[in-house]
């Protein structure tokens, strides 16, 4: 499988670092950035789902619902 990500100019010195330590580790590029994804993903934790209030919750019947248009017929 492949993936290929653009790193802005900014970023270069990244790449660079990247290169530099690929070498030193006989690692290569590819296997150094997917370790540092399964760190970086494994520590990321998702945010829960939230609860939202959403007023004062009652039973609603259907008579409820269609009583304002039964008042008009």
């Amino acid at each position: 499988m492949q993936f290929n990500i653009y790193v802005p100019e900014a970023k270069k010195s990244l790449l660079e670092l990247l290169e530099k330590v690929s070498a030193l580790t006989g690692r290569s590029k590819s296997e150094l950035v997917i370790e540092a994804l399964e760190k970086y993903l494994a520590d990321a934790a998702l945010p829960p789902l939230g609860r939202f209030a959403i007023g004062i919750s009652r039973e609603i019947k259907r008579a409820d619902l269609y009583a304002e248009r039964l008042e008009k017929a």
